[in-house]
């Protein structure tokens, strides 16, 4: 049961191949239709198209956007601690009772590294596997 105020977000892993994150994103971002969002990597700067904000960790603790809905890691943050604060800009009660959703891009050889975030901070992502979408 939900406590009225309170509402669920979802968190999952989409596992492809390193060559492929970019397709993959291009993807999810067609298939959920984020109304607002978060793309976080690892080193590049700050951008912003209409609704989608790409950035590197600085929005994770700088930026307050309370009606995010989605988040989506395209590059794994260093420690549990900085994905704890990514994860943290989405679905922020009151401004928002919207789903959220957290997503994360990682290769195989990352998956080891999503684990370890999932065991520090006892939650557990959704896996999905994407084909490959190379010729």
């Amino acid at each position: 049961m939900e406590e009225k105020g309170k509402h669920q977000a979802s968190s999952g892993s989409t596992i492809c191949k390193k060559k492929e994150k970019l397709c993959s994103l291009l993807n999810l971002l067609e298939q959920d239709s984020p109304r607002s969002g978060i793309i976080f990597v690892g080193e590049q700067e700050v951008r912003q198209r209409a609704c989608l904000l790409v950035s590197t960790d600085i929005a994770s603790r700088g930026l307050d956007l309370p009606q995010t809905t989605h988040i989506y890691n395209f590059d794994l943050p260093r420690t549990a601690v900085d994905y704890l604060h990514r994860a943290g800009r989405t679905g922020r009660v009151p401004f928002s009772d919207d789903p959220s959703s957290v997503t994360s891009l990682i290769a195989q050889e990352e998956r080891f590294v999503l684990q370890r975030f999932e065991n520090e901070l006892m939650f557990q992502c959704e896996e999905l596997f994407l084909q490959s979408t190379a010729t």
